[in-house]
């Protein structure tokens, strides 16, 4: 029995690589898929965040007037993240790479991040604060980053490094 238990792991080894291969296959279908009722999404939540926008415009003005500046600023933070969409600075499924050293930010849909620099992989998640502001968070630890004002580079003021955008999937 021994003497054939090698035939065993060899077709456990082949039948992981025919599977891997199949999952492969379809990789691009699916992305075209995803990519698909992404953009229907976008299209159909576009009339619901103007209205949302307006309604966050006019609740700003009624506790502004009322003197309740924390939550008037609570407003503006969402407000600037519908301006920002609207403004086609998204974020999903973008690449950018660093302009002087060897790391790329890969900003996922959904919010998971992921920095690939000499050390190794940097996995975490993010999140878009204000119109120009991303913070990030990997190990516990936040980070910020801001969007340049016509959205092709991104700064990390903690230590000035800056990014180029190499990818985005609206442009």
């Amino acid at each position: 029995m021994q003497k054939y238990a090698h035939l065993g792991r060899l077709a456990l080894v082949t039948v992981a690589l025919t599977e891997t291969a199949l999952a492969g296959k379809f990789d691009n279908e699916l992305e075209k898929l995803q990519k698909a009722r992404d953009e229907a999404v976008a299209k159909a939540t576009l009339p619901i965040d103007r209205k949302f926008k307006a309604e966050l415009e006019a609740l700003q003005r009624k506790v502004t007037s009322a003197g309740d500046l924390e939550t008037a600023l609570a407003i503006k933070k969402k407000i600037e993240v519908l301006e920002a969409a609207e403004k086609g600075f998204p974020l999903d499924d973008s690449v950018w790479k660093e302009r002087h050293r060897t790391s790329t930010i890969h900003f996922k849909k959904g919010g998971s991040y992921l920095e690939e620099w000499e050390r190794g992989p940097t996995k975490g998640t993010w999140e878009r604060i204000s119109t120009a502001e991303i913070r990030v968070m990997t190990g516990g630890r936040p980070t910020i980053f801001v969007l340049g004002e016509k959205g092709d580079t991104l700064t990390r003021p903690s230590d000035g490094l800056v990014w180029d955008i190499v990818k985005n999937k609206d442009k």
